[in-house]
């Protein structure tokens, strides 16, 4: 699994909030990564089938 850091200049959304009254759950990164890769999986699978 890979992390983008930096893209065109642009740097990533935080994803840890550094506001103590509104912390994230500690799988919340993990939660992200697993949708956007789900996302990019069914995204390729429907380019794929429009390519056929």
């Amino acid at each position: 699994m890979v992390e983008v850091i930096s893209f065109q200049g642009e740097k990533p959304f935080p994803f840890y909030i550094k506001n103590k009254s509104v912390l994230q759950s500690s799988d919340e990164k993990h939660q992200q990564n697993t949708f956007f890769f789900d996302l990019l999986e069914n995204l390729l699978t429907f380019a794929e089938e429009i390519i056929e």
